[in-house]
């Protein structure tokens, strides 16, 4: 269809997507034979002029220490991004390009008292393919992510697929049961925190640092008799405010603000988030 040697561009691009065909073989710097440089034909486009790179055209390092030095000076003398601010542009968030049906891979969920569905493995995606079933786009999804839409749902362009809280990372529990305390110790291993919004108490597991000598060795955990005769142990590293009782019923339903370390109650399974905001 396309002859060997031919520079792929935007109009070949078009026919290979209109006769369906996803992959072709082609040249590329990585397998280039030549001995010292790259050549011409394995380049390919010249992205600054739209043609074929110019012979002795500098690629590389120097071609990106031309373009990034100057452009850093310029951006440096203009505004400075970082720090706190740069919170504000952490992703939270998948939204699709296009629209298509949404198909899930290597997912584990647990469903939410709301209905959405909350996921409980490493190496969840989401692909998204189009009406001839041709993969358009892939996302990987964060464990602990709320997935906002089923598998195999049909999918509109710019609509959000899943949400997560980027400073925090959860540990969910799929079982339901009784929470038991374990080194939990107030003005040891744990000191109790008041929220100023909402006057509630709760503890909040001290660093090792901040313990007494006594209490050094100690490993504060959650311990979670399930129903079905089971011990599931959670260690709580330190920071992490604990939102439910010694000895709580798994039948409960606890909320609570977002915070740097929180203990969240949903259908059947705990959340602990163990980083600071």
């Amino acid at each position: 269809m396309i002859p060997a040697g031919t520079l792929i561009d935007e109009y070949w691009v078009n026919v290979l997507d209109n006769n369906a065909i996803d992959d072709i073989w082609v040249r590329s710097v990585i397998t280039c034979d030549i001995e010292h440089g790259v050549c011409s034909q394995c380049y390919g486009r010249d992205l600054a002029r739209g043609h074929k790179v110019n012979i002795g055209e500098s690629v590389g390092v120097m071609a990106a220490q031309s373009i990034g030095e100057p452009g850093t000076q310029l951006t440096m003398r203009t505004f400075h991004v970082g720090g706190a601010a740069s919170s504000a542009s952490v992703d939270n968030s998948i939204s699709v390009r296009n629209a298509g049906q949404a198909h899930f891979e290597n997912m584990k969920t647990v469903q939410h008292t709301d209905g959405h569905l909350v996921i409980v493995s490493r190496s969840a995606e989401i692909a998204l393919t189009d009406e001839l079933g041709r993969e358009r786009e892939r996302y990987k999804v964060p464990y602990g992510s709320s997935v906002l839409v089923k598998d195999e749902e049909q999918v509109e362009s710019g609509q959000t697929i899943a949400k997560w809280d980027p400073h925090t990372h959860p540990i969910i529990t799929e079982f339901a049961g009784t929470a038991r305390f374990s080194d939990i110790v107030d003005g040891s291993t744990a000191t109790v925190k008041v929220d100023d919004a909402t006057g509630m108490s709760s503890f909040e597991i001290l660093a090792t640092r901040d313990r007494s000598s006594s209490a050094k060795d100690l490993r504060p955990a959650i311990i979670l008799n399930t129903d079905e005769g089971k011990e599931v142990v959670y260690f709580l590293p330190a920071e992490t405010i604990i939102r439910v009782s010694d000895g709580e019923k798994s039948s409960s339903r606890f909320d609570s603000r977002p915070c740097p370390t929180s203990l969240f109650w949903y259908k059947r399974y705990y959340r602990w988030s163990t980083t600071c905001c």
